[in-house]
């Protein structure tokens, strides 16, 4: 089973607080489901929140891609046991609460060229599909040029210019950027490498609900 564990000191206060108390096992069960449906409404808050639970900014991705980070993981986060000695919060699904781990801990993955194509097929592009922009500035800053001519008709015959990115992505494909930019890196083309995996964890106990919860079962039983 992969889980998922806030920091140790926050774990240890709140298990030793609720053995504490002298509450019979049903009402420290019902503390418990309640505390841990809080502590997923906060951990999905600091998910959209795109933090930690100390509050500290998750460190942003080195692509330009946009969009919220872990946003599927976290709207599948439940929890998933309940006792009086304790409660489990995690996925239902194994491979989301494998990549919640990875992503939790911030544990580097292998990357490949097989597993590239793979993804480049499920997503409809192929070596022969039209450059990427991303590729297309790319080869501007390797200061890629072609002659004038090609750009423009009316072109002075063999000078030399940087193309713009849409002539790129309408002229050049995919395979060939591609081909373009390690040559121009002078790099050869790697079969497997690493992919660095920074800590983006927001898994969080809410102290502050099991706190309140444990009270206002304390004064029921007056």
């Amino acid at each position: 089973m992969i889980s998922i564990t806030p920091d140790k000191k926050t774990e240890l206060a709140v298990l030793e607080t609720v053995k504490a108390l002298s509450l019979p096992p049903k009402k420290r069960e019902r503390i418990l489901a309640k505390a841990s449906k809080a502590s997923v409404k906060q951990s999905k808050k600091n998910a959209r929140a795109q933090k930690t639970p100390n509050g500290s900014p998750w460190e942003k991705r080195k692509s330009r891609r946009k969009g919220k980070m872990q946003s599927g993981i976290a709207r599948y986060m439940t929890v998933t046991k309940v006792s009086a000695s304790g409660a489990t919060i995690g996925w239902k699904v194994a491979q989301s609460a494998k990549v919640a781990f990875i992503h939790h801990h911030g544990i580097d993955q292998k990357g490949s060229k097989a597993q590239s194509i793979k993804v480049l097929k499920k997503s409809g592009v192929n070596s022969d599909s039209a450059a990427t922009r991303t590729q297309a500035k790319r080869l501007r800053e390797l200061d890629y040029k072609v002659f004038s001519r090609r750009l423009s008709p009316k072109g002075r015959k063999g000078k030399l210019r940087k193309p713009p990115l849409k002539w790129i992505t309408e002229n050049l494909s995919v395979g060939q950027a591609g081909l373009i930019i390690r040559i121009l890196s002078d790099k050869s083309p790697l079969s497997r490498w690493d992919v660095p995996m920074p800590a983006r964890p927001f898994a969080e106990i809410d102290r502050k609900a099991l706190t309140t919860m444990t009270r206002n079962e304390m004064r029921g039983q007056k």
